[in-house]
């Protein structure tokens, strides 16, 4: 596992998304890889070794259609190439709609939505001493992936890797600067790099981030509204328990 997501470093284990159709909902995620922890009602728990996402069910959900505070996506870590050149194979051969096949520098990555708009990204990282750098400023870059490449990798898709875990949180936010400090001073993460004046990526442990903020679906965005669809929260490994509310409007959970 990467070195980034173990204790005693601060990382996002898990999130939680309100979603309106459940039985699509949950096909589509079994489907794509994952497999279901528990189920009832109201909640459907999925993961790889342990659970990543939480669907939580209601049809009263409305799909969110306006601009709000919340997910860009959820990206979840692949253990190697292979792995994500297997992915890439099987959304290919199933026709999968991508948004996007990225490099980075410090990491390959595809792009797709869930049913509901949910931006999901699934990426390998490359060893440290190739990420790119100015100086000792980390420098990542958005080129097209050698996805060619990638492919020549693919095994057969039998779901994800058991090591497969929640790489980072990207999120939408309503100023870019206060909630740059925000997170600074509540979750204790280093500023690694701004994108532009719009975005800005930060971490623990010199990982390249942990979390993605960004205003580019415009500033002073609402708070997200827990009656409609899309992400409600997120779980942190940290130093102390305690839950609150950050400055989107998303549920924090910080366990120890």
């Amino acid at each position: 596992m990467s070195k980034y997501h173990q204790p005693p470093h601060q990382f996002i284990q898990a999130i939680t998304l309100n979603v309106h159709d459940q039985k699509t909902m949950v096909e589509f995620y079994t489907w794509l890889g994952f497999k279901i922890f528990h189920q009832d009602e109201k909640h459907t728990v999925l993961g790889t070794q342990t659970p990543l996402l939480t669907l939580q069910h209601d049809q009263s959900y409305q799909i969110e259609h306006q601009p709000t505070q919340g997910l860009y996506h959820v990206a979840y870590l692949l253990p190697d190439r292979v792995a994500l050149g297997s992915v890439l194979n099987h959304l290919i051969k199933t026709r999968y709609p991508l948004q996007g096949l990225s490099d980075h520098g410090v990491s390959e990555a595809i792009y797709l939505a869930d049913p509901e708009g949910n931006g999901i990204e699934f990426y390998v990282d490359r060893p440290k001493e190739l990420w790119p750098y100015q100086g000792n400023q980390l420098t990542m870059v958005t080129n097209m992936m050698n996805y060619q490449a990638v492919l020549t990798l693919a095994k057969p898709f039998a779901g994800f890797p058991q090591n497969t875990i929640l790489g980072h949180l990207h999120l939408h936010v309503a100023n870019l600067k206060l909630a740059t400090q925000y997170y600074q001073q509540t979750l204790g993460y280093d500023l690694i790099q701004h994108y532009g004046d719009s975005a800005a990526f930060l971490s623990t442990a010199g990982y390249h981030h942990h979390l993605g903020i960004n205003t580019w679906q415009g500033l002073n965005l609402d708070m997200k509204n827990p009656l409609t669809t899309g992400l409600i929260g997120y779980q942190i490994y940290g130093a102390t328990s305690k839950q609150f509310f950050d400055i989107a409007g998303l549920r924090v959970l910080i366990r120890s």
